[in-house]
């Protein structure tokens, strides 16, 4: 389901740009994929290094994005369109914040579930290992990688 129309003032970032990636911005569901928000969260405090992960940085038309993860240390573009699949109670998968009308959160969630499989693959996990596909790097490296941005 399309829960963030176009029609409705929902971004991909806010202001269209790095400057507004926040650690409020991710709000956890019911799904048991904190690892993978716990990465988010971190990648966050770089906000630089969220938006470059989006070859798609506008909403447009078609609900088409391009996400660049890492499979086994290699760069792969991951598309995914903006149908959200909601759960009864729409509390099941990440979502915004509610004072923010930006999606970068929903989608880097799906296209990280769509990369291991779906979102049931998803459940559990280690911190290490998705930022490890967000990054590129292993989680000894992570703490070298900071001292160079």
């Amino acid at each position: 389901m399309n829960v963030f129309p176009e029609s409705s003032g929902y971004k991909i970032f806010e202001n269209d740009s790095a400057d507004k990636i926040e650690l409020d911005d991710i709000m956890q569901g019911a799904l048991g994929d904190c690892w993978v928000l716990s990465s988010m969260s971190a990648l966050a405090e770089i906000p630089s290094r969220v938006y470059n992960l989006f070859g798609t940085k506008k909403r447009n038309k078609a609900g088409i994005y391009v996400i660049n993860l890492y499979d086994l240390g290699v760069p792969t573009a991951v598309v995914v369109d903006d149908y959200i699949p909601t759960s009864w109670n729409d509390g099941m998968y990440v979502h915004t914040n509610g004072t923010e009308k930006e999606i970068w959160t929903v989608l880097l969630e799906k296209a990280f579930a769509k990369l291991n499989g779906n979102y049931a693959s998803i459940i559990g996990g280690w911190p290490s290992m998705s930022a490890y596909h967000f990054l590129g790097i292993s989680g000894s490296d992570i703490s070298s990688a900071k001292s160079a941005d």
